[in-house]
């Protein structure tokens, strides 16, 4: 992914974000497959295979932004500041 690319998305995550924020985890949950699932079907509709490939880098980049998600929002160490 280009740095525009990266830029966008970031973007579009700040802007999306707030319209999730504070709802029940279930509704977030439905909401995240619902766009999933339309932007899946809009890039590899009927072809299961490149489907299931599209899913499984989608969910490897999911897995790598979880630590770094936890770790942006940790709080920090407890001691005197500098």
């Amino acid at each position: 992914m280009s740095q525009q690319q990266q830029d966008e998305a970031y973007d579009l995550v700040n802007r999306i974000g707030p319209l999730l924020s504070g709802r029940d985890p279930a509704v977030q949950g439905a909401v995240l497959a619902d766009l999933v699932a339309r932007w899946l079907a809009g890039r590899a509709g009927h072809d299961t295979t490149i489907r299931e490939q599209t899913l499984e880098r989608w969910l490897r980049m999911v897995r790598d932004l979880v630590p770094m998600v936890i770790a942006d929002h940790e709080p920090p160490p407890p001691g005197p500041a500098h």
